[in-house]
């Protein structure tokens, strides 16, 4: 739902049928917040879920839009019966207030029309390059003991290059080199979705003076991103059995990421208290 959007459902609709969740840190909704909106932080919300009403459309917002899409996959998961609406708000609180916020870049890579092999070298390509970004966080070290989460997702990167690797051999004609050859071989210059490494990184050193939870959102949206290219992957029906199961499983590994990340916010909000 974008911010005109919003307004417009705010104005038409009665206040009993929605509610609005804030799922920013305390001290970013008490900075400013939509009027109304009840304050459940990411890291809380896997917890509190059920206890949000079921006969009320949902509209969750962040900062900038990463933290919220993350709330609604998770509400829509424990929600799967319930017929009201679950939105994410599009550019979050920013968005409302008209604040300025860095872009990241996007470049459009990643392309449906490839045959099966060159779909999945594509996504080993973007793990790499997702590792490579993982570490550069890493450096960064904002979180003080809550850092690992970074090295964490780098190592579950390669992890998922590999089994990408085992379908590759799978549905090549011709034989293809060890694992290390075919990944040491492939440019690190993007990441799931499509992101140029290069002007993530750049996107990171403008971003980390406003402390790490932008960090995390950085990693959020790469997860999120990442989700949707392993269940896309797995819809394109490239395969029965193992390969339909193998691409869901690594979808549902990029999702539990996501809960990962979210609770790492109060991590990051006691390292900032430090």
């Amino acid at each position: 739902m974008t911010v005109d959007q919003l307004k417009r459902y705010m104005h038409s609709t009665p206040e009993k049928e929605y509610l609005l969740v804030d799922v920013r840190q305390p001290g970013e909704y008490m900075q400013t917040h939509i009027p109304g909106a009840l304050l459940m932080p990411l890291s809380d919300l896997k917890t509190k879920l059920s206890s949000l009403p079921a006969d009320r459309d949902i509209v969750f917002y962040c900062l900038a839009g990463s933290r919220s899409r993350t709330a609604a996959v998770m509400a829509a998961d424990q929600k799967k019966d319930s017929q009201k609406r679950i939105y994410s708000l599009e550019g979050g609180i920013s968005q409302w207030t008209g604040a300025s916020i860095d872009k990241i870049p996007k470049i459009q890579i990643f392309d449906k029309s490839h045959t099966i092999p060159q779909l999945l070298e594509t996504a080993v390509r973007m793990e790499k390059g997702a590792r490579v970004l993982y570490e550069k966080l890493n450096e960064i070290n904002l979180l003080n003991s809550g850092g690992d989460i970074f090295s964490q997702l780098a190592e579950a990167e390669m992890s998922h290059a590999r089994t990408l690797f085992g379908l590759i051999e799978k549905y090549s004609d011709a034989p293809l080199q060890s694992f290390d050859e075919f990944f040491n071989a492939l440019p690190d210059d993007m990441v799931e979705g499509g992101d140029a490494v290069d002007d993530l990184v750049g996107y990171i050193h403008s971003i980390q003076k406003y402390g790490c939870i932008n960090l995390l959102d950085l990693a959020m949206d790469v997860e999120f991103v990442s989700y949707d290219l392993y269940k896309t992957l797995a819809n394109l029906k490239i395969g029965e059995g193992d390969a339909e199961r193998i691409l869901l499983g690594i979808a549902q590994a990029e999702k539990n990421h996501m809960s990962m990340i979210a609770d790492s916010y109060e991590h990051c909000r006691m390292a900032e208290k430090a």
